[in-house]
């Protein structure tokens, strides 16, 4: 299963309280077997609100969105936030126990 940046991110945040296993694939991509994957989606279920917009570009705001929108860095590509670094850390450390 491909994890997404947000679900990578908030599952290296809550990997010891969800006690989540990771491991790397042939093409060192991070894994979690499908019990870790619901665990991880039912925190999200319990937790976390989503909004929707119809945009016809979306690519054309998500830059925006991102450097402006909530100050936690889950999206690392375009973050500046000083929190960016440890997340981007605990996310390179997944599965390499």
């Amino acid at each position: 299963m491909r994890i997404s940046t947000l679900r990578l991110s908030l599952a290296a945040l809550l990997e010891h309280e969800l006690r989540l296993v990771f491991w790397r694939d042939k093409r060192n991509r991070v894994r979690m077997d499908r019990h870790d994957e619901d665990k991880l989606t039912d925190w999200i279920g319990k937790h976390a609100a989503i909004s929707v917009m119809h945009h016809d570009e979306p690519w054309s705001i998500e830059e925006t969105l991102i450097r402006n929108g909530p100050p936690l860095p889950l999206n690392l590509s375009m973050s500046g936030h000083p929190f960016r670094s440890t997340l981007t850390d605990l996310r390179r450390a997944l599965g390499r126990d």
